[in-house]
């Protein structure tokens, strides 16, 4: 949903239910005064990132009709939840009920993959589906009631507050990976750097670098210490000084500057999944060769 379209959906809203929300809007210091109700709608639009599934819900709870006539393309999945709400085992919807399973904490590391690829740029719910081998269905619920990206990708104030609520300062403090949640972790490397770096972070890359580990040729290991320092540098790691893949990476580069090296012959791109693919076609097909030999 568009910031466009989440407003008009607020202003349906009756403001003594957008004074339930919990925001703020203050008109004045003074008490007596209340909330604004206006103030509060535009939090909603660029705060809320659930913001399909607590309207749905506000208006099945305060018995509310529903107003179709705003809702155009894959917006209809709210009306399809609407109806849910109001009775699931009258209206069963499937992929309403797969995106409510997402959201649980028992799926977690699943809700974290699909956050992180649905922020990276040119992503769209069929890709991540196809990716995650998930159905589109429910992606799709999922992107529009519970973490609503898609269409607001120039949003630059909304992605911000979701991806960076506390600023980019905190990458530059140590114990950054220490301390950062792994939800915002994922949600900036899909942001930043695309969908290649959320598969490799939260270990749903190709099996071809698990061939890579059982080789013990020094260049090829030098290689994959490169990788995984670029990869680690570029998520935020570049300012950790505890953070060993970065500190092996700079080991490296140090000790071929000391040498009269270059690196210009193994460049890091700026493609991470074009640095993995060349690194994968060049060491894993020949340990894998080494292996069945044995």
């Amino acid at each position: 949903m568009t910031a466009d379209t989440i407003s008009i959906l607020a202003t349906i809203l009756p403001d003594h239910v957008i004074s339930m929300s919990g925001f703020g809007g203050r008109t004045s210091f003074d008490p007596e005064w209340g909330y604004s109700s206006a103030v509060q709608r535009f939090i909603s639009a660029y705060r809320d990132m659930d913001f399909g599934w607590r309207y749905v819900r506000a208006l099945v709870q305060h018995r509310l009709p529903f107003h179709g006539a705003v809702i155009e393309g894959d917006d209809e999945v709210l009306f399809r939840a609407y109806m849910f709400c109001r009775d699931p085992k009258r209206y069963p919807s499937p992929d309403v009920e797969l995106a409510l399973a997402l959201s649980l904490g028992q799926m977690r590391a699943s809700r974290v993959t699909v956050e992180g690829m649905l922020l990276s740029q040119g992503a769209t719910v069929v890709d991540v589906a196809n990716e995650l081998k998930l159905p589109a269905e429910a992606i799709l619920a999922y992107e529009r009631l519970f973490f609503n990206v898609i269409d607001r990708k120039d949003d630059t104030a909304y992605l911000q507050s979701i991806v960076y609520p506390h600023g980019r300062m905190v990458e530059m403090v140590e114990g950054y990976f220490e301390n950062a949640d792994l939800n915002q972790l994922i949600r900036r490397a899909g942001y930043n750097n695309g969908k290649e770096d959320v598969m490799y972070l939260m270990g749903a890359s190709s099996s071809a670098l698990d061939a890579m580990l059982q080789t013990s040729n020094t260049k090829q290991m030098e290689s994959l210490m490169m990788t995984y320092g670029y990869m680690l540098a570029r998520n935020g790691g570049l300012n950790q000084l505890r953070t060993p893949g970065v500190n092996n990476a700079r080991a490296l580069l140090t000790a071929g500057k000391l040498g009269g090296e270059t690196l210009d012959n193994t460049p890091l791109t700026q493609d991470l999944s074009a640095t993995l693919k060349e690194e994968m076609m060049r060491y894993a097909r020949p340990v894998a060769r080494m292996v069945e030999s044995q």
